[in-house]
C-alpha cells in the first residue's frame, strides 16, 4: 500500500510527538511548492537518510513532506 502520511494527516491533523525534552502537541500539514522543494534539498542534505532522491525515484508519485507545528 502506498497510502500518503499527508493524505492521513488531513483528515487528523493533530497529533502529539515524544522529543527528547517531552511530549508535545503538533499539528501537521503537507508542505507544497517552493516550500516543499527547499525542505526536500534539506533532508537530501541531511547524512543520516542516504540516497534519498534514489529511494523517491521508486515511488510512483512524488514523496510528501510533512511539516510538524507546535500548538
Amino acid at each position: 500500500m502506498d497510502a500518503s502520511p499527508a493524505h492521513l494527516d488531513e483528515a487528523h491533523p493533530e497529533a502529539e510527538v515524544d522529543t527528547v525534552d517531552g511530549t508535545r502537541p503538533v499539528r501537521a500539514a503537507e508542505a507544497t511548492g517552493a516550500e516543499r522543494e527547499r525542505l526536500w534539498t534539506l533532508v537530501g542534505r541531511h547524512q543520516g537518510w542516504g540516497e534519498i532522491d534514489r529511494f523517491a525515484a521508486h515511488r510512483a508519485r512524488e514523496t510528501p513532506v510533512v511539516v510538524l507545528e507546535t500548538r
